[in-house]
This record gives C-alpha cells, structure tokens and sequence, in this order.
C-alpha cells in the first residue's frame, strides 16, 4: 500500500438560470437547468448559447448532501444566512452573510443547509457586491 495521499478531486459541474419561454405578457420565463456536461466536444459558444447566468458547483455539499453551486443561499446551524459568491482576485468560492456585511467568510467546509437560490427565491435575500477581506487583502 502506497503512503501517498489521495487527493479527492472536485467534479466540475455547472448548472444555468436559462430563458425557456415567454408569458403571456410577452416576459422571458426561466427556469434551472443542472448538470451542463461540456463533453459532448461542441465549441463551449454553442453549448453556452442562450444561457444568462452560469453558476459553478463548489465541490462542497450541504449537511443533506445537496450539491452547494455559485448563487446558492444557505443557512448555517445558527440560523444566519449567507449567499455563495465566486470571488475573482482570489479564485475561491465565499459565503457572503446576507444578514451582517462584516461576516464574511470563505468557504472550505460548510455546515448549513442549502435553502434556496438567488435567481428561483429572490424572496430569501437581496444581494450586493461585498467588499471581502481575506488573508488582510479586501477584494471585491
């Protein structure tokens, strides 16, 4: 047996917040659509085409063993809610508290459950670009 760490690697999932009719007030209706595969070796400008909001799985999951994506709002064992947000300078995933702009966090392990999301509850949360600190550097 080798004395070498296995490393368990992210799945690299996607899911889209995609336009798929219009009302009857001529207003785009959306729905969520999981799992985008970008096997099928179609130039990513076709598989992306039409689709708004592309949200990125974290490769962490809920404490029910639901698969937490970019966009998600969550609720800790506290109660206090936050909204997964990508953060560009640092290329990692935060959890943005919905609740106190002071709490931020990264995301490494969570232990809250998956509630919702910005695009199917907006009810659950307004979100704002937040200012985050992380290793004493603000990024936003």
């Amino acid at each position: 047996m080798s004395s070498e760490k296995k490393h368990k690697r992210r799945a690299i999932k996607f899911r889209a917040w995609h336009p798929t009719h219009f009302d009857d007030d001529d207003n785009e209706v959306y729905e969520m659509v999981y799992d985008l595969a970008f096997e099928d070796y179609e130039p990513i400008n076709d598989l992306l085409n039409g689709i708004d909001f592309l949200m990125q799985y974290t490769g962490i999951d809920d404490v029910n063993g639901r698969n937490i994506y970019e966009g998600d709002i969550v609720k800790d064992t506290e109660g206090d809610m936050y909204c997964v947000q990508w953060l560009d300078g640092k290329g990692l995933f935060f959890l943005a508290s919905l609740e106190d702009s002071e709490y931020d966090c990264t995301m490494t392990q969570v232990m809250a459950e998956v509630i919702g999301n910005i695009y199917e509850n907006p009810e659950l949360a307004e979100v704002e670009e937040t200012a985050v600190s992380v290793g004493g550097e603000t990024w936003n």
